[in-house]
């Protein structure tokens, strides 16, 4: 199957920000909107749609860098 055909790839996956865009993003985000909302709104990935909250510093990063779930042995 093609990437295309993909019902889990969003959208606008790759596309380019605009101002109007971003303004869009900022008040969604700031009207209390779920990230997974906004996503799909927006027609993007969450991580998508979390990288530019970060890029626009509404957002921080943690503290420590995710780590590998460790399974009881």
């Amino acid at each position: 199957y093609l990437v295309e055909d993909r019902d889990d790839i969003p959208a606008r996956r790759g596309a380019r920000w605009t101002p109007e865009s971003d303004a869009w993003l900022r008040r969604c985000f700031d009207a209390g909107l779920p990230l997974q909302i906004i996503a799909r709104m927006f027609g993007r990935a969450y991580t998508s749609i979390r990288s530019r909250l970060l890029h626009h510093e509404l957002i921080e990063a943690p503290a420590e860098p995710a780590t590998a779930i460790q399974r009881p042995r």
